[in-house]
């Protein structure tokens, strides 16, 4: 994560946002796991005013890898100049091949919808939103499989740091919501394993494999 040199004015007006902004209503839903989620146009709606009002604003930005990974790197910005930028997050875009399995998909279609679906993340995670679990991965790799099987791949295909791992915002529950992942595997190691098992969302799982990886060859610390 890059970040100007001060973020105090920022930081205060982030502060200011979170304590305006309510819980999102979910505007769509996945057929495939009877789940709703809110869409990232209903995410820029209900948050654009009172980022403006506060002198906040995000820019998002599609990246690409030699291997066909999509990804998307997230800016919020002040109107003092200050800003925070995310590390990138990439996804494969895969779809079911016809001898069973996954394969690349090279099509619009599916680029579009792995950046749809990282933008939303992004967006979420960098502005710490409550808007529930979510599970609505499927479209990025336009899955018909069951969930098991279909969140083990998209899982595989997330690439991030150990750092941004870290970083990694839960937008989710009571207990930890707003929390990162480093600090929730400092402080609550069951809750944590808990996530790493049996959350529904792919990049928090993904997220957890990479601290879990990293803590162990000593890339992050393994202290309280």
């Amino acid at each position: 994560m890059r970040k100007s040199d001060s973020i105090k004015q920022i930081g205060s007006a982030l502060a200011k946002f979170n304590g305006e902004i309510t819980s999102i209503a979910k505007d769509a839903e996945n057929p495939q796991f009877k789940s709703e989620y809110v869409t990232l146009d209903a995410l820029i709606e209900a948050t654009r005013p009172i980022l403006q009002a506060n002198g906040l604003s995000i820019l998002q930005f599609p990246l690409t890898r030699e291997d066909g990974q999509i990804g998307v790197q997230t800016v919020l910005l002040h109107d003092s100049g200050e800003f925070i930028e995310s590390e990138p997050l990439y996804m494969l875009p895969t779809r079911i091949a016809k001898g069973g399995g996954y394969e690349i998909a090279k099509d619009p279609q599916a680029a579009g919808s792995v950046i749809s679906y990282l933008r939303r993340y992004s967006y979420q995670a960098i502005l710490n939103l409550n808007t529930g679990e979510d599970d609505d991965a499927n479209k990025a790799t336009k899955g018909q499989e069951k969930e098991p099987v279909r969140g083990i791949a998209i899982k595989e295909e997330i690439s991030m740091s150990p750092e941004a791992a870290g970083a990694v915002v839960i937008p989710f529950g009571n207990k930890h919501r707003g929390e990162t992942l480093k600090q929730v595997y400092k402080t609550d190691k069951s809750y944590f394993d808990w996530l790493s098992e049996k959350s529904k969302d792919p990049m928090i799982k993904k997220a957890c494999d990479i601290i879990v990886e990293a803590v162990k060859s000593n890339q992050i610390e393994n202290s309280k």
